[in-house]
């Protein structure tokens, strides 16, 4: 898997398709979302869940994203993190992302996200 970035003060995002069984998930639904960093818990009830948020879980696919990554098609929803404004330790993490919507209302771990924090 790719290592994405974080840059600390900045508005660098990374942007997320999540899929199970090869099939996109519909993102939009999520109620919260956490990513934990060691010990640092980023928790969409903290910092925010939504357009222009952390945690912007209304944006999809551009066509010209699905011309760069035949494995997604536009429109596809995605999960665009904004996460240069929290208080993250520098470092190097596997980063835990949990999604919770109204029907799993413990979360879907969606396994580790490498992520290097500058």
């Amino acid at each position: 898997m790719v290592t994405e970035f974080i840059y600390l003060t900045n508005d660098n995002t990374i942007d997320l398709v999540l899929r199970s069984d090869r099939v996109v998930q519909d993102i939009s639904l999520a109620t919260r979302i956490t990513l934990t960093f060691g010990s640092t818990v980023i928790d969409s009830d903290v910092v925010g869940l939504g357009e222009g948020q952390p945690f912007d879980n209304t944006q999809t696919v551009s066509a010209t994203e699905a011309a760069l990554h035949p494995e997604v098609s536009e429109g596809d929803p995605k999960l665009v993190l904004d996460l240069g404004q929290q208080s993250i330790p520098a470092g190097d993490y596997d980063a835990e992302l949990v999604v919770y919507d109204a029907t799993h209302t413990h979360g879907i771990n969606w396994g580790t996200i490498p992520i290097k924090v500058v």
